[in-house]
């Protein structure tokens, strides 16, 4: 699958590689997001963490954090979106 990628630095879109010009793949994994907040919100249930971190790219997992926080007030989640911002909750 083919799709555009944005430059982290110049927030530019390309397709190819600037130097050689060959065209960028970028391949997408399907419902990883999914199985993780699913995951999460299981061990939470059966009390398998007291602080858990989660490093990713995907802001989709957001809510599922939000959602763990506000059912389990002791639970702590450390969360790193990679190339935006950490936050410990």
């Amino acid at each position: 699958m083919t799709e555009e990628l944005k430059c982290y630095e110049c927030d530019n879109f390309i397709t190819s590689c600037p130097r050689c010009g060959k065209t960028i793949e970028k391949f997408q994994e399907k419902k990883t997001d999914v199985n993780i907040a699913s995951e999460m919100i299981v061990d939470a249930f059966k009390e398998k963490f007291d602080i858990a971190l989660l490093v990713s790219d995907d802001r989709d997992l957001s809510t599922p954090i939000e959602k763990i926080k506000r059912i389990f007030h002791s639970k702590k989640i450390i969360y790193y979106f990679l190339h935006k911002e950490q936050h410990i909750i």
